[in-house]
C-alpha cells in the first residue's frame, strides 16, 4: 500500500519563480499566494516561503501565517518532526485566526499519522470533530473532514473511513477536494476488496483528479490499478500502463509514489519471469526509498530476494531476507501499535461517557439535595423539633445507603474477580478467556489480523505433587504463571485452562513471535528457584503453536490444533515447542 501522507498537501508541478518580483509584492500578498500555490507549485511555493521566514517586520498574524506555511514545507519534505513541533508552537498562540487554527489541526493529524503517532493523531481528529469553528469555515472544514479520513485510511480503518465520507456529501467540494475524496474512497474500498479490474470507479475517479489538474493523485490511483492486474494474473496490463508514466512520476518528486511504482513494475516482470527487468525496477524502488519508506522498503527486499533466489544467488537471497524480515517485524510492530491505540481510544472514549454519566447522577443528587434542603428550611420555621427529628432520619437513612452501598461495591468486586481470574495463579480463567478470545478474534477477523495461539503444559506435574506434595505444586504453578506473565504483551491474553495447562493468545503476531515468546518462556521458567517450597526441582513446560492462517478464526479450533502440537512437543521428550502442521 502506497502512503498518502504529504499527498493531499501538495501538487508536483513545478513552475519558474523570479526573486525579484518579491520585492513588488506586499507580505499579505505573498502569504496569499503562497497559500494558492502550494498545492500546485512546490518550488514556487518553497521560494515564497523562505522569502517569508527572513522577514523581520511581520506583525503576530503574519508570523502565524507564515510558521503554518513553514510547517506545511516540512510536511511536504518528510520533515514531520520539525512540522510538527512549529505547529504546537502556532496552536499555543492566544487570538489565533480560526482559518489558522483549523489548517494547523488538520496538519498535524497528517504529520502524526507520518510518524505513526497514533494516539496522539487520535487526539488532534476529535479536536477536529468536535471544533466550533467548522460551521463558519465551509471550505477548511471539507480539509479537516478530509484529514480524519486520511487518518482512518492510514490507520486501516477503512469501513470508518468509507461511513466518514459519505459526509462529505453535504459540502461544495472544490475540484482538488473531490479529487480527494474520490482517491481516499477507492483506496479504502481496495483495501476492503471491493474493487475488481471490471470496476470503472478507479477509471471515474482518474477523470475527476485529471480535471482537477492533481498529478500526484492521478498516479497513485493508476498504481492502484496495476495492483489489480497483477494480483488478477494480468501483469502484462501493469507493465503496459506504468512504464509510458515513468518521466512524468519522476518529474513529481515524490519519493513514496516513485519507489512504489518501481515495485508494480518489477512485480509485474517476476510474474512473466523477465528476471532482468525485474531485478533493474526492484533495485531502483531501493535507490529511490533508500530504507527510509517501510512499506516499500519491505516489498522491494522482498522482490530482490525472490530474484536472486531464482537466479541461485543465495548469499544475496539471504542477506536480502534479513532485510525484510526486519522490514516485516517493523511492519506487524506497527499493526499491532495501531491495534492497541484503537482499543485505548476505544476505552477512552466509554470512560468519558462513564463519567458524563457520572456527572449528571450527581447534579441530579445535588438538585434533590437542594431541594430538600428547602423543604427542611419550611419545617424549621413552623417546627424546629420535627426539624431536627427529620434530619436525624435523614442522616441515618444515608448512613446504611452509604454502608449497604460499599458493602454491595466490594461484593461485586470480589465476585468479578472470582468470576474473570483464577484463584491460584491470578490469571484470566478459561470463562473469561473464552469471552476475551471471542472479542479479539472479531476484531482481529475485521482488520485481517494473523491471531496465534500457544498452550503450554507443565512436563511431570503429577510427579512433583506425588513426590513433593500439593504445596510445591501450587508454587511450581504460581512461579510458571508469573514467569509466562512477564513474558508476553498487554495486549497479548494469558489465562489458564485448567491443572497445569495454560493458553496465551497473541493478536497480530505470526508463528515466529509466538515461537519468540514460547522461547523467552521457557528461558524464565529456568530462572524458578523452588526453594520455598523446601524441595529443589526444575520447572519445565512443552509448547504447542497454531495460527489463524492455519487453524481458522474460531478459537475452539485454535485450542485444538495447537493442544496437538504441544502433544507432540511431550512426546518428542519434553521442554521445547512444537508449530501444528495439519
Amino acid at each position: 500500500m502506497i502512503k498518502l501522507i504529504g499527498a493531499l498537501l501538495f501538487f508536483a508541478c513545478c513552475t519558474v519563480f523570479k526573486a525579484e518580483a518579491m520585492q513588488d509584492k506586499s507580505i499579505n500578498s505573498l502569504i496569499n499566494e503562497a497559500y494558492e500555490v502550494r498545492l500546485s507549485s512546490p518550488s514556487r511555493f518553497k521560494e515564497i516561503v523562505e522569502h517569508l521566514l527572513i522577514q523581520t517586520n511581520l506583525s503576530s498574524s503574519q508570523i502565524n501565517d507564515t510558521k503554518l506555511l513553514h510547517a506545511y514545507l516540512n510536511s511536504y519534505i518528510g520533515n514531520y518532526k520539525k512540522s510538527e513541533s512549529i505547529l504546537e508552537h502556532v496552536l499555543q498562540q492566544t487570538n489565533l485566526k480560526p482559518s489558522v487554527k483549523l489548517q494547523s489541526q488538520y496538519l498535524m493529524v497528517y504529520n502524526m499519522a507520518a510518524i505513526k503517532n497514533w494516539i496522539k493523531g487520535f487526539y488532534y481528529t476529535k479536536e477536529l470533530i468536535d471544533s466550533d469553528i467548522l460551521d463558519s469555515q465551509k471550505t477548511l472544514a471539507a480539509n479537516a473532514l478530509i484529514a480524519t479520513i486520511t487518518f482512518l485510511n492510514q490507520f486501516e480503518q477503512f469501513e470508518l473511513a468509507l461511513n466518514q465520507l459519505e459526509k462529505l456529501n453535504g459540502f461544495e467540494l472544490s475540484p482538488y477536494n473531490h479529487c480527494v475524496s474520490e482517491q481516499l474512497k477507492v483506496l479504502a474500498k481496495k483495501s476492503l476488496g471491493q474493487l475488481s479490474i471490471a470496476s470503472l470507479e478507479i477509471d471515474e475517479s482518474i477523470r475527476i483528479c485529471s480535471a482537477a489538474n492533481a498529478p500526484l493523485l492521478v498516479n497513485i490511483l493508476r498504481s492502484y490499478q496495476a495492483d489489480l492486474f497483477i494480483k488478477s494474473g494480468a501483469p502484462e496490463r501493469a507493465i503496459g500502463l506504468l512504464l509510458p508514466l515513468i518521466d512524468d512520476i519522476r518529474k513529481i518528486q515524490y519519493p513514496m509514489l516513485t519507489a512504489g511504482i518501481y515495485n508494480y513494475i518489477s512485480e509485474a516482470y517476476l510474474a512473466l519471469s523477465n528476471i532482468e527487468q525485474a531485478e533493474k525496477y526492484a533495485y531502483l524502488s531501493v535507490q529511490e526509498h533508500k530504507d527510509q519508506i517501510a512499506d516499500q522498503a519491505k516489498d522491494s527486499y522482498y522482490l530482490i530476494y525472490k530474484i536472486n533466489k531464482r537466479k541461485h544467488k543465495y548469499n544475496t537471497a539471504l542477506e536480502y531476507f534479513e532485510k525484510f524480515a526486519r522490514s516485516e517485524k517493523a511492519y506487524l510492530d506497527e499493526v499491532s501499535a495501531k491495534a492497541l491505540a484503537y482499543q485505548l481510544a476505544q476505552h477512552q472514549a466509554i470512560q468519558q461517557k462513564n463519567q458524563i454519566e457520572l456527572l449528571n447522577n450527581q447534579n441530579e443528587l445535588l438538585n434533590n439535595r437542594n431541594e430538600l434542603l428547602r423543604v427542611e428550611q419550611s419545617l424549621a420555621r413552623t417546627e424546629a423539633e420535627n426539624t431536627k427529628l427529620i434530619a436525624s432520619l435523614l442522616m441515618a437513612i444515608i448512613a446504611l445507603l452509604a454502608f449497604f452501598g460499599y458493602r454491595s461495591w466490594r461484593t461485586q468486586r470480589r465476585l468479578k474477580t472470582l468470576a474473570e481470574f483464577d484463584y491460584l495463579t491470578n490469571v484470566y480463567n478459561r470463562g473469561h478467556f473464552m469471552t476475551l478470545a471471542e472479542e479479539t478474534l472479531k476484531l482481529a477477523t475485521k482488520a485481517k489480523q494473523t491471531v496465534t495461539c500457544i498452550m503450554f503444559d507443565l512436563d511431570k506435574f503429577k510427579k512433583i505433587n506425588d513426590q513433593y506434595g500439593h504445596s510445591a505444586g501450587d508454587l511450581a504453578l504460581k512461579a510458571a504463571a508469573s514467569a509466562a506473565h512477564s513474558c508476553v504483551r498487554d495486549n497479548d491474553i494469558f489465562a489458564r485452562l485448567g491443572g497445569e495447562e495454560f493458553v496465551i493468545l497473541l493478536p497480530g503476531c505470526d508463528t515466529s513471535a509466538a515461537c519468540y515468546v514460547a522461547e523467552k518462556c521457557m528461558r524464565a521458567f529456568e530462572a524458578i528457584d523452588t526453594n520455598d517450597s523446601g524441595h529443589d526441582f526444575s520447572v519445565t513446560a512443552s509448547f504447542g503453536i497454531t495460527t489463524s492462517k492455519i487453524s481458522g478464526m474460531a478459537i475452539d479450533d485454535l485450542i485444538a490444533d495447537a493442544d496437538k502440537a504441544l502433544y507432540q512437543a511431550k512426546n518428542n521428550g519434553r521442554n521445547q515447542y512444537r508449530i501444528y502442521e495439519p
